[in-house]
């Protein structure tokens, strides 16, 4: 997002801080994860510096995760992190052993040239009207036909529509 005024940038800042901005991610990821609440703090790795993961004195980080559709190696999920943490999906998957495919930080060899992960949708209060905004980002070729193969072409529209 970016602010037309000075005044409509704190205020979609304090929308950030206040936990009041609606984020809906879309994944591939190795496994099947389950539908669930993953609540695990995360914080800077203690040997890889550039890396976060997951620590018991870390900062709260919570996601919401739901499974889309699935086959017997991957899952298409729904993630909705509840708190705003660096690379929270990204630690959170990694955690409960379902990495996205193609993350080479977070997840195994590369068997995609980039991580399959997808800020879909975005949903908040105009800054200065208070209409509700939301946004939706059209899916990148690589994850619609990665989509496609998990819950074929005629179930991808209800899919999304759904959230």
């Amino acid at each position: 997002l970016a602010a037309k005024t000075l005044e409509a940038h704190q205020k979609l800042i304090t929308l950030f801080s206040t936990r009041k901005m609606e984020k809906l991610y879309l994944a591939i990821c190795h496994g099947r994860p389950g539908t669930t609440l993953i609540n695990a703090p995360i914080g800077r790795h203690p040997v890889h510096r550039k890396e976060m993961t997951t620590l018991p004195d870390g900062r709260e980080a919570i996601t919401e995760i739901q499974v889309a559709a699935c086959n017997d190696k991957t899952s298409l999920i729904l993630a909705k992190p509840r708190t705003g943490r660096t690379h929270q999906i990204r630690v959170h998957l990694k955690h409960i052993g379902c990495p996205i495919v193609g993350d080479s930080l977070y997840g195994r060899a590369a068997c995609h040239e980039r991580q399959l992960l997808h800020a879909y949708k975005l949903a908040f209060e105009h800054p200065i009207t208070g209409s509700t905004i939301r946004l939706i980002a059209p899916l990148p070729e690589d994850m619609r036909s990665w989509m496609q193969k998990l819950c074929g072409p005629s179930l991808c529209a209800p899919v999304l529509t759904k959230y």
